[in-house]
């Protein structure tokens, strides 16, 4: 069960009521529970839902509107008329799409994938997965 408190304890960056208001919050909080349910998060699923809820959040923006998004290292830049390119290959990953807006939705990509990868086994120089044996 999505807790308002605690995900405005955790993820300050939305504690501003006047700029995210308990109703957002909270109707993205309901929709991360059904999404992200128990299975297969046990003891993680509330974290989970925090980052569903703080992705959303950011991908909507302040008012709504658009998202901060992901910033990487900085690849290129100029003076005159100001301008900076970043390289977010690193902070990203491919194929992630929508996860990829913001950090929130990127360490919550990273838990999909470990949630779905299952257990892995590390014999000596070689790593086994479940499907292998």
């Amino acid at each position: 069960m999505f807790d308002l408190s605690l995900f405005r304890d955790t993820f300050p960056a939305f504690a501003d009521l006047s700029v995210y208001p308990d109703a957002r919050v909270s109707f993205q909080g309901s929709l991360a529970d059904k999404l992200y349910g128990d299975d297969p998060w046990g003891d993680l699923q509330g974290y989970v839902a925090m980052l569903a809820v703080a992705h959303a959040l950011s991908m909507q923006g302040k008012s709504g509107g658009s998202s901060g998004g992901v910033k990487g290292v900085v690849s290129a830049k100029s003076v005159d008329r100001v301008s900076v390119s970043y390289d977010v290959s690193a902070t990203t990953y491919k194929d992630a799409a929508y996860f990829n807006g913001s950090p929130y939705g990127v360490e919550l990509y990273w838990l999909i994938q470990m949630a779905g990868a299952g257990p892995m086994h590390v014999m000596g120089n070689s790593t086994v997965l479940p499907w292998q044996f």
